[in-house]
């Protein structure tokens, strides 16, 4: 099969970084941290998103909330597109629910998230997510950690989330209980198992590589 051919069979996808976490626990921009392989980890994110997406994204903050010294990521390239909370404190899924409504804009059929502060993700993992959501395309498809150990295994930010649950995600966002977890949990999705390691987010400078 032809690569166009590949392409062709899989759904249209808006790829998003999620980037508007305060960093708090590390102290500085997470979206600034100098990436093992080069470039910053903002830059690896948005590079990885673009091998697999056809759309790309990073979410933020709201843009009036970034005075000087915030955590806020350096300038982003022209064609990728810029998403902003539109209330503040409402965690991640403010971010997903702005992100579903541009990828209803630019006629996507799903968001494709991940967090700014996983380096070890891979393309090729995007890709199984992206693959297996083209088999399920009514229900979120969720990475889970391979590691049977894991308190909690299930991966809310790096998923696919289909348009069709902007007005859910909306209702959570605005709710008091905004978890994303829960509402994975509590709805029909499916899950692409991936390596613990690649799945590993960087919190603080202890997680940092030495």
């Amino acid at each position: 099969m032809s690569d166009s051919t590949m392409s062709d069979s899989l759904p249209r996808v808006l790829g998003v970084v999620l980037a508007g976490g305060k960093s708090t626990r590390m102290g500085r921009c997470k979206s600034e941290l100098l990436h093992p392989g080069g470039g910053t980890y903002l830059e690896r994110a948005v590079e990885r998103m673009k091998s697999v997406c056809d759309e790309v994204a990073v979410s933020l903050a709201e843009e009036s909330d970034h005075p000087p010294d915030a955590s806020r990521p350096g300038d982003l390239p022209a064609e990728v597109h810029r998403v902003f909370d539109s209330q503040t404190d409402c965690g991640p899924a403010e971010g997903v629910a702005r992100s579903l409504d541009l990828a209803m804009t630019l006629r996507c059929s799903a968001v494709l998230f991940t967090p700014v502060d996983v380096p070890r993700l891979q393309a090729a993992h995007l890709n199984m997510l992206i693959s297996q959501f083209a088999a399920q395309p009514e229900k979120i498809i969720c990475a889970i950690s391979d590691d049977l150990s894991a308190t909690k295994p299930l991966q809310p930010l790096i998923a696919v989330y289909p348009v069709q649950t902007f007005p859910e995600i909306v209702r959570l966002a605005q709710s008091e209980r905004r978890g994303l977890y829960r509402f994975i949990q509590n709805s029909e999705h499916g899950t692409v198992a991936l390596p613990a390691d690649a799945l590993h987010n960087v919190n603080s400078p202890h997680d940092l590589p030495s």
